[in-house]
């Protein structure tokens, strides 16, 4: 029994040596591939903790990838300013401010969302979560601002008590134009990723002009209107936030 026991002991230190030893090689391969490559068994650059590519792409930043690229989950964003477009998550675990700040660079594809009338309501393309609302990739270096479709005012009936709502008149002609070159859609901003400004109006017609964030227009008119004037226009820049 003492000789059995002895074997044992001596067995139960390999294993331990064993155990250590293994435990210092896992710590030294985590520390060794820190950095990682996927796609080839070449070293990323200094600066990446993960690079994708199949080739280097040399000093001058060449082609680096022969098999592929990224591809992002693609999801359907219908509120910009909405974090969980998952469906597989509940709003209680993701959607509180700091979620919203954890998640900040969050990246993904939106296919574009589509109202019941058939227009678009957030257009396809990569989106980034910037810890308040989606931004859409390149779009601000694309457009940065842009002159709202003409909209004729009728003098002959008193202002509208709730004004006019310039995003609903902008959306409706973008997504509905009379004639096409192509079947692509006109890309619709969100009434939330614009700023509305009034450039320049009759002050003859025109004593007050005013437009809130939201892209409601109110005015009044002049005591005193020109006869012959049945109508007037104001200009109006929207400018992408």
């Amino acid at each position: 029994m003492k000789k059995l026991k002895k074997i044992n002991d001596h067995a139960l230190i390999r294993c331990v040596l064993i155990l250590f030893v293994l435990n210092v090689i896992v710590m030294a391969t985590s520390r060794l591939y820190a950095q990682v490559t996927i796609g080839s068994d070449l070293e990323p650059a200094k600066a990446a903790l993960l690079e994708i590519k199949t080739k280097d792409g040399g000093d001058q930043g060449d082609v680096s990838s022969t098999g592929g690229g990224i591809l992002f989950p693609r999801v359907e964003i219908e509120d910009l300013s909405r974090l969980n477009v998952f469906s597989g998550i509940a709003d209680s675990e993701i959607n509180s401010e700091e979620q919203q700040k954890r998640h900040k660079g969050l990246t993904v594809y939106n296919v574009g969302s589509n109202k019941q009338d058939g227009s678009i309501n957030v257009e396809a393309g990569i989106y980034t979560w910037d810890g308040g609302k989606w931004q859409k990739a390149g779009i601000q270096k694309e457009v940065g601002f842009f002159y709202m479709p003409s909209i004729e005012i009728d003098l002959s009936t008193p202002p509208p008590a709730q004004g006019i709502d310039l995003y609903e008149k902008y959306e409706q002609q973008f997504t509905h134009p009379k004639a096409a070159s192509t079947t692509d859609p006109i890309p619709v901003f969100g009434r939330s990723d614009l700023h509305y400004y009034i450039t320049d109006y009759d002050e003859d017609i025109f004593d007050t002009v005013n437009v809130s964030a939201d892209g409601k227009m109110t005015y009044t008119l002049q005591a005193s209107l020109p006869a012959e004037v049945c109508c007037s226009f104001i200009n109006i820049v929207f400018v992408v936030k």
